[in-house]
């Protein structure tokens, strides 16, 4: 099952990433484990956040092909 999982640094950034687990739990650990600098916020595994994300995801992508980076 794929979460959102929402992260703060300690600078005060932001960042958003998708995460494969069985429940909320183990989206945590593994979101802790892969960026252990940052605290963990919500986690979502509603299927509008999630496609929302997927979709600002592919547009940033794209962008970033037309400007030629």
């Amino acid at each position: 099952m794929k979460f959102l999982v929402h992260l703060s640094a300690e600078k005060g950034r932001a960042k958003s990433v998708l995460v494969d687990a069985l429940d909320i739990r183990q989206a945590e650990e593994i979101a802790t484990k892969e960026f252990p600098s940052c605290k963990v916020g919500r986690i979502t595994s509603d299927t509008g956040s999630i496609g929302y994300f997927e979709g600002m995801k592919e547009i940033k992508k794209l962008s970033k092909i037309k400007k030629g980076f």
